[in-house]
């Protein structure tokens, strides 16, 4: 084998090397991004479900209340939400780089919040900038990921709280524009059939056409009888035999 026949299969071989390797580094890339993406999206899920858990049971005044929520969520997420900067206001929370706020927000048909039985909804936007750059070249600054969590809320806070509270945090923070919750759904009673009372007819005896009927008949009375009584005969006399009269010593 001459020397020009060496080098056209090394030349070979670095030219299909430099075609493979840029699609091979993108797939263990692409690997790896989806492995902190998952990672990500679990961290900031249990943040939030933690957040709302806090929330749902925190009594005392609204300040305590939202004091709670970031606090829990700050702890359960390790760090991960000041790893990046937040894709902003969400919902009633929102994060930062620098900072994390929580704003109360009214119900849809305007009560207030913090009543047992409402709904208390803690939402976390993060946006996680993949490693691979020619991913980031498609994304842009990165894919905003999502976690919600709802719990019902427990205990009633002691204090009305203000709905407009830390809302110039939230927005300088994130911007955007705060939702509202959706209606929280509520057990209405269903009318029931009253039974309305009805003329009964109590069936009587009648008796049947051609059947005899028996007639009561009339019974006699016996009526007393005098008894007669033997009237005492006068002096000297002496009632007869036969039961008819008196009669003298000397007559009949």
């Amino acid at each position: 084998m001459d020397t020009h026949d060496l080098r056209g299969q090394r030349a070979q071989g670095l030219v299909e090397f430099a075609v493979i390797f840029p699609i091979f580094a993108l797939l263990l890339f692409a690997i790896i991004d989806g492995g902190l993406l998952m990672g990500r999206y679990n961290n900031i899920n249990n943040a939030a479900k933690e957040g709302a858990r806090a929330g749902a049971v925190q009594s005392g005044d609204g300040d305590a209340a939202l004091a709670a929520v970031v606090d829990r969520v700050k702890r359960q997420a390790h760090g991960e939400l000041d790893s990046v900067p937040a894709a902003g206001n969400c919902g009633a929370f929102s994060a930062t780089s620098d900072e994390i706020c929580a704003e109360w927000v009214s119900g849809a048909d305007g009560e207030a919040p913090g009543d047992v039985g409402a709904s208390v909804r803690v939402t976390v936007k993060y946006r996680y900038r993949f490693l691979t750059p020619i991913v980031n070249w498609f994304s842009g600054d990165g894919w905003t990921i999502e976690a919600c969590a709802v719990q019902r809320e427990e205990r009633p806070l002691d204090a009305p709280v203000n709905v407009d509270a830390g809302a110039d945090s939230c927005e300088t923070g994130g911007g955007g524009s705060t939702p509202t919750p959706p209606p929280v759904a509520t057990d209405t009673p269903v009318p029931t059939n009253t039974p309305v009372p009805t003329n009964t007819t109590v069936a009587t005896n009648t008796p049947a056409p051609g059947t005899p009927t028996r007639t009561p008949t009339r019974t006699r009375t016996p009526t007393r009888t005098p008894t007669a009584t033997a009237t005492p005969c006068p002096p000297g006399q002496h009632p007869r035999n036969n039961g008819n009269g008196c009669h003298d010593d000397h007559g009949d």
